[in-house]
């Protein structure tokens, strides 16, 4: 049995649900760190929206926010940590990094022991059983040529961040292509699941 306390997003902490979430955690939780993953974003720790979520971070309460990118290292201990924070950017590349390293490992230790897993867009998507979406609908550019496309596979259903009705017409499409459930979320909503998985 492992505890999921899961916040999915499109934008991170730019939303106020998001917001809400985070700083009720932190607020009962001892352990007030966290660690922002910044392998997909362009210009990693200097992107402004990374710069801009640790600054969101420190004044929801979090007291220590670390950068940390799994393309620079591939064994890495979320122990410290009682959030991590996957960053959006590029879902391929992040997905390359995320398989070469502990990360999926590390991940479920940190939520075994109830800490939060936030994902962004691609920090999100990851958690699916699939990242296929991520180049079918608005899609990413494959820059790593991944053909594994496997995510980390923490829930059960496929996810598309940032949809708009427009894409509504994609999204059936594709539906139609996968056996997996096919959840949305708008840059207004959150998917927040917080429960005991058998």
């Amino acid at each position: 049995m492992s505890q999921l306390n899961i916040l999915l997003t499109s934008n991170g902490l730019s939303n106020l649900s998001a917001q809400e979430i985070v700083k009720k955690f932190v607020e009962i939780s001892e352990n007030k760190t966290a660690v922002i993953i910044t392998t997909a974003a362009r210009d990693k720790e200097n992107n402004k929206w990374v710069i801009v979520t640790k600054e969101q971070f420190l004044e929801l309460g979090y007291e220590r926010v670390d950068f940390l990118d799994l393309e620079i290292y591939q064994k890495i201990d979320l122990s410290p940590y009682a959030t991590v924070y996957v960053a959006g950017g590029n879902t391929f590349k992040l997905l390359k990094f995320v398989q070469e390293s502990n990360f999926k490992e590390e991940v479920i230790k940190l939520l075994n022991n109830n800490g939060l897993y936030i994902g962004a867009s691609a920090g999100a998507i990851i958690l699916t059983p699939t990242i296929r979406i991520a180049g079918e609908i608005t899609p990413d550019e494959n820059l790593v040529n991944i053909e594994n496309l496997e995510g980390i596979n923490l829930v059960n259903f496929e996810l598309l961040p940032h949809y708009e009705p427009e894409l509504l017409a994609e999204v059936e499409k594709y539906r139609k292509k996968t056996s997996n459930e096919v959840k949305l979320i708008s840059n207004e909503e959150v998917l927040y699941l917080k429960y005991e998985e058998q």
